[in-house]
């Protein structure tokens, strides 16, 4: 960035301003919580209001998945044991 704070510098010859940073990480297991997926529902440094706002969080999110799945299953269901178009339809003819 400048000295100013108002404009940033412009880029370099032959630098690529989307390139990978040089500390990006090497591993899958670098970017895990700590603690692995289990560390993601670790909340007791969090405010109380902010792990209860979290864990209705997590509960929506666990009802819209089994109500996605339940609709599929649903409409899968209603598609199959419609009845079949008319064969004969004066529209048709």
């Amino acid at each position: 960035m400048s000295t100013t704070g108002d404009l940033p510098e412009p880029p370099k010859p032959g630098a690529n301003r989307f390139a990978w940073p040089a500390d990006h990480p090497q591993s899958f297991r670098e970017v895990l919580p700590v603690g692995g997926y289990a560390g993601m529902f670790m909340v007791p440094p969090m405010p109380v209001p902010l792990r209860i706002s979290y864990w209705i969080w997590v509960a929506g999110g666990l009802l819209g998945l089994l109500a996605g799945v339940v609709g599929l299953f649903g409409g899968l269901v209603l598609f199959v044991v419609s009845p079949a178009p008319a064969s004969c339809c004066c529209c048709w003819s």
